[in-house]
């Protein structure tokens, strides 16, 4: 299985549908009390399920390629500090517009419990928990961030071993593992101090920050062996990655490899550049009739001329084309037809000579 093929385990394609409606509507809610004139990021057309794949996956890289600063660093021009994939990718505007708007239920749902802090991501996090559980099960390596020291003594009881940071506050840590004190302070980068307790080992050691581990796996910690976590990095694409290696236990390919795969296969080598000034050029037949592309329609702001339709404006256009046409007939007939063009003569009649017919959904 590819990597976006175990990746979709966990983050299926019914959850990019879930969010993708969430989202537009989020977006529709807060543009309405929005001055026209104060939108940011300019004007909002709907997200696409191919174009949020995409953005997850720009999302991803920047987990892979850290840059210390804003978001819009990644598609600065500089000849040094460029990341060009960005730029041809997704305009910066677009992705942080999406970001803007990115939603996971809808705030004007009444029987949503909004006393419980999470209630904004609470569906999604339950979603992925139950995929958790039934994909994958754990075997002896199993990470739980800021470990508590009685939570780890209650699975020791259990015959279960463990091994993780723990905040220098927590209560029954040494009293010198706190950076206050004068041994920690003297410690220089890479240094350590380690205390026993039981079979309990608790390591004090310095990198940029202090950190402060817990261990009682019987020669787990040796010199050295303590390293930074990046904790941002995306749950199910770990999961994916743990899946992977059970599933593939003589091939050598490491984990930041599986992302540059996943992130590959989420992109596809798609890109979402508007062309202001795009000359009347129509993507491959092999796009336009890919129903696997999920072709949906989005609303523009301002007419244009339809692909299909001869002499009729539209609002609209396809999400994945990028090309504008009538909802009806004019979308099925240009994803379904080879022969797509289409004369209708009641509208050109109908319509000024000087003024094409604006085309709308029909009730």
């Amino acid at each position: 299985m590819s990597a976006e093929q175990l990746f979709g385990i966990f983050f299926t394609d019914y959850l990019f549908r879930l969010i993708v409606g969430e989202t537009n509507r989020y977006a529709g809610q807060c543009r309405q009390h929005e001055p026209k004139k104060g939108r940011k990021h300019s004007e909002w057309y709907e997200v696409t399920v191919p174009e949020l794949k995409t953005w997850l996956g720009l999302l991803l890289t920047m987990g892979l390629v850290q840059k210390k600063g804003r978001l819009g660093e990644y598609w600065l021009t500089h000849n040094l500090t460029q990341t060009p994939g960005f730029s041809v990718t997704m305009p910066r505007n677009r992705f942080l517009q999406i970001l803007r708007y990115l939603h996971f239920i809808n705030n004007e749902d009444s029987s949503i419990n909004k006393e419980n802090k999470l209630w904004k991501v609470q569906n999604i996090l339950d979603y992925i928990n139950k995929r958790f559980r039934a994909a994958y099960h754990p075997r002896r390596e199993l990470s739980i961030d800021e470990t508590i020291i009685e939570l780890m003594t209650k699975l020791e009881e259990e015959n279960t071993l463990s091994c993780g940071t723990v905040n220098q506050n927590r209560s029954g840590l040494p009293k010198d593992a706190k950076k206050t004190c004068a041994v920690v302070k003297s410690l220089k980068r890479g240094d350590s101090l380690k205390r026993m307790k039981g079979r309990m080992l608790a390591v004090t050691w310095r990198d940029t920050q202090i950190v402060n581990v817990l261990c009682n796996v019987p020669g787990y910690l040796g010199d050295g062996a303590v390293r930074r976590r990046d904790r941002k990095v995306q749950l199910s694409g770990v999961q994916a990655y743990l899946l992977h290696k059970e599933m593939n236990p003589g091939k050598s390919n490491n984990q930041f490899g599986f992302f540059l795969e996943l992130i590959d296969g989420l992109v596809a080598g798609r890109s979402f550049i508007r062309k202001h000034h795009a000359s009347s050029s129509r993507p491959a037949t092999d796009i336009r009739l890919n129903r696997e592309l999920e072709h949906s329609l989005i609303k523009h702001e301002t007419q244009s001329k339809c692909a299909v339709h001869t002499r009729v404006d539209t609002l609209y256009a396809c999400g994945v084309c990028k090309v504008r046409m009538c909802p009806v007939p004019c979308f099925h007939r240009y994803h379904y037809m080879s022969d797509y063009t289409y004369d209708d003569q009641q509208k050109a009649s109908s319509a000024p000579a000087r003024k094409r017919k604006h085309c709308s959904v029909s009730s």
